[in-house]
């Protein structure tokens, strides 16, 4: 179990108390004991520790009230989130949720935490985790050698704000200002209409 995540994702540096398996998820122990706060492929895809976990549950809840999920297991290199939907749960544990603070939308994705890294991660790296588009940021002068357990990429401008999906709208910043900022920021946009000004920017 987990030998196709482990060669073509090489997590290194794991660190502190694994998380918890609240949901009986099938594979989560043999999984958090090798992988807990491992980092894969300089950072494209990092896996939480007991510590960075319980503080991603806290501002993902914080950005996302409206959105019902659970445990924080895993980020990618833009600071997405992957968590459970405990609205969909099979005999082997809940589905996945995927939780983005620049589009300020949460993805329930029709798999669970096995088949996602045993699978998915595998076969559609760059839908799921837009790998070209790492690559390509991380060839930067500004970009790190490996991004760092509290680093993102995000859009200096927001998605859902009217920012661009281009390169020069790309920066590093700290994961948790990040989601507090964006988190603030989709609470006001999401009681206005089109067009009205968030803070010194414009939904368009």
């Amino acid at each position: 179990m987990f030998e196709t995540f482990e060669a073509e994702f090489l997590p290194e540096l794991p660190f502190g108390k694994r998380l918890p398996n609240t949901h009986s998820v099938a594979g989560w122990d043999e999984f958090m004991a090798k992988f807990a706060g491992a980092t894969c492929l300089r950072g494209l895809y990092r896996i939480h520790n007991a510590q960075s976990g319980q503080i991603a549950d806290a501002f993902v809840r914080e950005a996302f009230p409206d959105v019902a999920f659970s445990t924080c297991f895993g980020f990618d290199w833009c600071g997405r989130q992957f968590a459970f939907n405990p609205h969909s749960v099979r005999p082997e544990g809940p589905d996945v949720i995927l939780l983005d603070p620049v589009e300020g939308q949460a993805y329930e994705m029709p798999y669970g935490f096995e088949q996602l890294h045993d699978l998915v991660l595998f076969q559609q790296r760059e839908i799921v985790l837009m790998i070209n588009e790492f690559a390509e940021w991380m060839q930067q002068p500004i970009a790190p050698e490996t991004l760092g357990v509290n680093s993102c990429v995000t859009h200096e401008v927001p998605l859902f704000l009217g920012g661009k999906d281009e390169l020069d709208n790309l920066e590093l910043a700290d994961i948790e200002v990040t989601w507090s900022l964006l988190g603030q920021l989709r609470a006001e946009a999401m009681h206005l209409p089109m067009g009205a000004p968030v803070g010194n920017v414009s939904i368009s």
